[in-house]
């Protein structure tokens, strides 16, 4: 892959040529399995078409599942890697205008998503891992727990709390 589209005679290194075929490559594989699970809704396979959590989730339930989590989590830190270079380093030569900067914002936004889908596998495989080792699926929901944000005790709002003060009078 030459940077900047052919017109430098730059090259990449092969190690982050490779690093970055990789990422897009199971990046597709995303794409294709959560394409699978949407096709099969409408014939009444799945409930609803599952977006990319989902297909995670799914794909873990499957034998090899675990090993599979595993690739795909390695290959979105690759690709999420290779957007954070073409951020940065602009191998390409978006440049420093208006839509070079847009590009480069883009990527970065890439990069921060693709690191979020590694953390929702790395979860899941934790979660799995946890529910696996003891005799019920309390660890799994123990860590659901630990991931979401915590829930408020009162069913008033704060902003409400004002209004729901008994006036003196």
């Amino acid at each position: 892959m030459e940077a900047g589209g052919g017109n430098t005679g730059r090259e990449a290194h092969p190690f982050v040529e490779n690093f970055a075929r990789f990422g897009f490559a199971v990046k597709g594989l995303v794409y294709v399995i959560v394409a699978i699970f949407a096709g099969l809704a409408p014939i009444g396979v799945t409930s609803r078409p599952l977006g990319t959590s989902g297909a995670l989730r799914v794909l873990l339930r499957n034998p090899a599942g675990f090993i599979l989590l595993i690739i795909v989590a390695v290959g979105l830190t690759c690709f999420g890697r290779w957007q954070l270079l073409r951020a940065i380093a602009d191998p390409e030569f978006a440049g420093r205008s208006w839509r070079g900067l847009f590009l480069r914002f883009t990527w970065i936004c890439n990069a921060v998503i693709n690191f979020g889908f590694v953390l929702i596998a790395v979860g899941l495989m934790i979660g799995i891992r946890r529910a696996t080792s003891g005799n019920d699926d309390r660890s799994a929901q123990d860590w659901a727990a630990w991931t979401m944000p915590p829930r408020r005790t009162s069913s008033i709002p704060m902003t409400c709390r004002r209004c729901a003060t008994p006036s003196s009078g």
